[in-house]
């Protein structure tokens, strides 16, 4: 559902924020269905629960999640 590219010069959180808009864009989320667990997501990417939780405020900030 979300990936992250070591490679990318995009930061972490931000490519995972664009990632959940895209998915969000595309129907994969529907506006009813919950995101993720922050640190169930954290652990499937491998990365630290901050950076997720950096990424959902993004996205709610943005008004793309509530």
């Amino acid at each position: 559902l979300i990936d992250v590219d070591p490679a990318d010069p995009r930061p972490v959180y931000r490519q995972i924020a664009d990632e959940v808009e895209r998915c969000v864009a595309t129907g994969i989320l529907k506006a009813d269905e919950p995101l993720p667990a922050v640190r169930a997501l954290a652990a499937d990417l491998k990365v630290n629960a901050n950076t997720v939780q950096h990424a959902y405020r993004t996205l709610e900030h943005a008004g793309v999640v509530t």
